[in-house]
């Protein structure tokens, strides 16, 4: 008797054994695939580098209509863009914040606009009568106006000043002056903008009108 009652207590032992065990494997595969889904979800929770992040949020430096990302879409001429990718990696190297690079991003785009108008500007301080020319290399029309705007710098030569800004490569000036239609011409009496003439008004006689007009004014 006392055999078999030792007998009976070492296969509930062993049985019990058995248990614990498969438990302890069926946590050891739960913690297992718990641990997979973890990783999985944290790594697709970070994939966006700071990079990334950056060239979502930034502006483009050739159009404020879009961000860094699109520019290189929607502007691929747009010469800056190397320029402000160099600058975020090397801020980035640098352990800059990304607050700090967007900043930098900026100054960077605003530096482009102000150079850009530096000279019209100047004019507008003086008093100037000025002429502001909007066009596009890729514009046919603009082509076929072409030469009514070189009769115009010819007639006032001297009298006024005159800027010309192409879609291509002065997009942020568009969108400065408020211009979205090629060829246009818009005109300043120092700080104060005058009439806009479109493209089926660019005539050497309309443009004639509203400058002799301007500049008698102010004799």
């Amino acid at each position: 008797m006392k055999k078999l009652l030792i007998i009976i207590l070492g296969l509930l032992i062993i049985f019990a054994g058995c248990i614990s065990d498969n438990g302890n494997t069926a946590n050891n595969n739960t913690n297992i695939n718990n641990s997979n889904t973890n990783s999985s979800t944290n790594s697709n929770g970070e994939n966006k580098t700071l990079f990334q992040q950056i060239q979502e949020e930034a502006m483009c430096p050739c159009s404020t209509l879009v961000n860094l990302r699109d520019c290189k879409k929607y502007f691929p001429d747009c010469k800056y863009t190397a320029n402000v990718d160099s600058m975020i990696n090397s801020m980035i190297l640098e352990g800059k914040t990304k607050a700090q690079i967007l900043d930098a991003v900026d100054s960077y785009n605003n530096g482009i606009i102000e150079e850009k108008l530096k000279d019209f500007k100047n004019s507008q301080k003086e008093g100037r009568v000025i002429l502001v020319y909007f066009k596009s290399s890729l514009c046919e029309i603009c082509h076929e106006k072409e030469p009514v705007f070189n009769q115009i710098k010819e007639k006032y030569k001297g009298k006024i000043d005159i800027y010309v800004y192409d879609r291509i490569e002065d997009s942020v000036i568009f969108e400065y002056f408020a211009v979205d239609r090629i060829p246009s011409i818009v005109f300043y009496d120092g700080n104060t903008r005058l009439n806009e003439v479109p493209y089926n008004n660019i005539t050497l006689n309309d443009v004639s009108n509203i400058l002799d007009f301007t500049l008698d004014k102010k004799k």
